[in-house]
């Protein structure tokens, strides 16, 4: 799969298989639970439409009090990440969110995808204070 016919290693083939996370071996009872999430989730987007700025999933609301199964429900579910850009974070975090991805055993969950669930958590839950504060930046500069 990375190599090429001449025997030689393909780096852009290394790259795609770096950004898309290595998927972990797994049990056939964690198989089974995974297609039947991969069902789940196909049948909630069943097309690929581009992302707009509406990072809603869950309402606000119930956002702030989420218990165990809303957290999974909102930040360990598979997305499909088309344009890609590299986000640096500290080491020592890298490593806790990687332990955290393991943990889950999900074969399809990677630290990217995990992270973006995260981020749209973020800006959805925070979206008015968010906007509040860039009006306030945007009239002192004027």
């Amino acid at each position: 799969m990375t190599e090429n016919q001449n025997g030689k290693v393909d780096p852009v083939a290394i790259r795609e298989l770096i950004s898309q996370g290595i998927p972990m071996k797994r049990k056939e009872s964690e198989i089974k639970r995974s297609q039947s999430e991969e069902q789940c989730v196909e049948s909630e987007s069943p097309n690929d439409k581009p992302m707009s700025k509406d990072f809603s999933r869950v309402p606000i609301g119930e956002r702030r009090k989420s218990d165990k199964g809303d957290y999974e429900s909102l930040f360990i579910c598979r997305n499909t990440l088309k344009n890609r850009k590299t986000i640096y974070v500290a080491k020592e975090l890298q490593d806790t969110l990687a332990e955290i991805v393991m943990s889950m055993r999900n074969r399809d969950m990677t630290i990217g995808i995990y992270v973006e669930n995260i981020i749209l958590h973020h800006l959805e839950t925070y979206k008015d204070e968010i906007n509040r504060l860039a009006e306030m930046k945007f009239k002192k500069l004027l």
